[in-house]
């Protein structure tokens, strides 16, 4: 069993890691109120082009709030670890050291992946920033967007990275 020093803040990773945590609850307040602003403003859309009206750029708002409500919802399944997972080696593997370098080895491959997807989503602000490009009917910046995909990618390595430093603690207390 290795001991951990205190000054570590373990107690305070752990917690933040349970399903009522701060952050779970700011996660899912703004799931909801993505879900909301987008629900409202397509029910505005209908109402209003069934009353003859047309609002233009109600869409362009929807699909920000949408990649914005889908980023939000890959960061909660990757801190929850509810994400896609496919484990068909790691149930016919035999024996705890096995299933611990298994899962020393998955967290490997997810912090090289999320890494390269934070790389690349970086590159893919910077390359917005320079040649800005917006929305054609409110000029919404696409850097806006854009900008969910990579506060998902780092909060993804964020949490990859924790689930790696727990699986290597797991597996030396093993």
């Amino acid at each position: 069993s290795v001991a951990l020093p205190r000054r570590w803040g373990i107690q305070g990773v752990t917690r933040s890691m349970s399903k009522n945590s701060v952050i779970t609850k700011v996660l899912e307040a703004l799931i909801v109120l993505c879900s909301i602003c987008i629900v409202g403003l397509m029910v505005l859309l209908v109402a209003s082009r069934y009353v003859g009206v047309s609002l233009m750029g109600i869409l362009e708002i929807v699909m920000v709030f949408a990649i914005w409500l889908y980023m939000l919802g890959a960061i909660l399944a990757s801190k929850n670890n509810t994400h896609l997972e496919v484990d068909l080696l790691a149930l016919s593997l035999k024996g705890t050291k096995a299933l611990a370098y298994h899962k020393i080895y998955v967290s490997l491959v997810t912090v090289a992946v999320t890494s390269l997807f934070s790389y690349l989503a970086y590159k893919m602000i910077m390359w917005g920033i320079n040649l800005p490009q917006s929305t054609p009917a409110l000029s919404i910046p696409l850097t806006l967007p854009s900008s969910a995909i990579l506060v998902a990618a780092l909060a993804c390595l964020a949490f990859a990275l924790r689930d790696l430093y727990f699986s290597i603690i797991s597996r030396t207390r093993s």
